[in-house]
């Protein structure tokens, strides 16, 4: 894969998941505007049953916390590690392996653990679409 179409599929990624997910994600603290981050959260936790478990005043705070952090998780993916990828940047890219990997270890066992075990396979597809380039372009 050349570094260019490893950058692509990079940037796509990062603009569906961290970006448009950020945003979804901290919808969720807005009233009127939390339908799609209600549904979500239903999706995430499957199966779609229209309860997607508390959505407390607490819960709404973290959503806004989450999708800032996801959200400038993404800026920052798009302005550091996408160009790193066409460019060879090994330090960044190691980098950017490791917070990924982190991610996923914290995301996926505390989604496990707190009963949300099949967000884990949605974390896996995000793995595999954000480490991918990323290795390509180490190689």
């Amino acid at each position: 894969m050349s570094s260019i179409v490893a950058a692509l599929i990079f940037r796509i990624n990062i603009l569906l998941s961290f970006l448009a997910g950020g945003l979804l994600w901290a919808s969720g603290a807005i009233p009127g505007f939390d339908g799609p981050a209600v549904w979500s959260f239903d999706l995430l936790n499957w199966p779609i049953d229209a309860d997607p478990g508390a959505f407390n005043p607490a819960a709404k705070f973290m959503s806004a916390i989450g999708g800032g952090v996801l959200f400038g998780m993404g800026v920052l993916n798009w302005l550091l590690v996408a160009p790193a990828i066409e460019t060879g940047e090994r330090r960044i890219l190691n980098a950017a392996l490791a917070s990924i990997i982190s991610w996923f270890v914290v995301d996926s066992t505390g989604s496990a653990l707190s009963g949300a075990a099949p967000n884990v396979a949605f974390n896996l597809v995000i793995l595999a679409f954000y480490a991918g380039p990323i290795l390509a372009a180490r190689s």
